[in-house]
């Protein structure tokens, strides 16, 4: 595995341009930015005032402090964020996506199936092609659009689904 760290602040986001195989991204306790890829296929990281942008050929997996947030333009394979307590947008994830223990998330599309848990803000979903199970939500809740089954249960916010 081919390992970078990077140095960041909380006011800092994280910008996935593109990832062309699997997204994890998961925060911890440490002040640094650890990202993983394969050997064969190395993440390239730009530093830019205010962000760290990546974009990865293959499968990555991200650490990063609790409080960043992230923006993701497009994951080609399935996505799964974890303890990211800051805001995260995902704008495109071609597989599925998992999303738990997060701060506020607004997704747009979703090509597979969508499971969000324990989300300490509002969720906003424009489209989920696939099955969306959502659990523990302590805002509100938006989903525009789903193609499958929809399972919501102990949202405490507004509900607005269609």
């Amino acid at each position: 595995m081919n390992r970078q760290t990077f140095a960041v602040t909380t006011d800092q986001t994280l910008l996935v341009t593109t990832i062309q195989g699997n997204l994890q991204v998961k925060g911890w306790e440490r002040v640094e930015l650890l990202i993983k890829s394969a050997q064969s296929a190395p993440a390239s990281v730009v530093e830019a005032p205010g962000h760290l942008e990546v974009n990865c050929p293959g499968d990555c997996i991200v650490r990063l402090p609790y409080n960043v947030g992230v923006n993701v333009q497009l994951v080609q394979g399935n996505a799964r964020f974890k303890l990211v307590e800051g805001s995260l947008q995902i704008e495109a994830v071609r597989g599925n996506l998992a999303v738990r223990n997060t701060g506020p998330a607004q997704i747009g599309r979703v090509h597979g199936d969508l499971l969000a848990r324990q989300v300490r803000g509002d969720l906003g979903v424009e489209h989920c092609s696939g099955n969306v199970a959502v659990r523990d939500i302590q805002g509100a809740l938006e989903i525009t659009q789903v193609g499958g089954n929809l399972d919501v249960r102990d949202a405490e916010g507004n509900l607005q689904l269609t």
